[in-house]
């Protein structure tokens, strides 16, 4: 995974290190993995983890989680 200045500033906000997320709903879990999978990386060349993902699992021989 690359890390960015936004990467960095969302982790230190969550504390992930340190945080008990059984405080969390899965409704609250999904939102922020929804947030991390969707925003573009400069290391992706702007495209977001979930597109490249996406593009991954459609151009593989080999079916990824399936």
């Amino acid at each position: 995974m690359c890390m960015g200045e936004d990467d960095r500033i969302d982790l230190a906000w969550l504390e992930w290190k340190d945080t008990d997320l059984s405080g969390y709903t899965q409704r609250e879990l999904n939102v922020i993995a929804h947030r991390r999978n969707t925003r573009p990386r400069k290391c992706l060349d702007f495209a977001t983890p979930l597109e490249v993902y996406a593009q991954l699992r459609h151009h593989s021989p080999i079916a990824l989680g399936t």
